[in-house]
């Protein structure tokens, strides 16, 4: 097994990931736009002690306060989730698990240490690739 904590995970999203996913899902062009727009390029101002701090220009990552973080980063991880190679994980009998989420959290499993390698490079450079499908 290996523990994969994605606590900053949703910081990494690329929105460009993101939009060829929901496309693929075929969502409407009109969703896309604002989905896009509401999580590019965004300006956030940091308030303390009455005071507010000059604009800060979010350049990528989902936005922690926004409802629908959750269900990007989601979509990005049912993408990443799917392409694994199935036959490396455990088998429980006919059934093959290689991976367990939940929340920010992943854990990898396969009956072979080897295995189990090849799962996590794949786990690691799938968000990498751009050459990968959505379901």
């Amino acid at each position: 097994m290996c523990f994969v904590d994605l606590t900053k995970a949703s910081d990494q999203l690329r929105m460009v990931d993101v939009i060829e996913c929901l496309r693929e899902r075929e969502v409407p062009e009109q969703v896309l736009r604002a989905i896009k727009e509401l999580n590019t390029d965004t300006i956030a101002r940091i308030r303390s002690n009455n005071q507010t701090s000059r604009p800060l220009i979010i350049k990528n990552g989902a936005r922690h306060v926004d409802s629908m973080s959750p269900i990007l980063f989601n979509l990005i991880m049912d993408k990443i989730i799917a392409n694994l190679p199935k036959e490396l994980g455990y088998r429980m009998g006919n059934v093959p698990i290689n991976i367990i989420c939940y929340a920010d959290d992943a854990v990898l499993i396969a009956d072979i240490e080897e295995y189990l390698q090849i799962l996590l490079f794949t786990f690691d450079r799938f968000p990498k690739s751009k050459a990968k499908k959505c379901l």
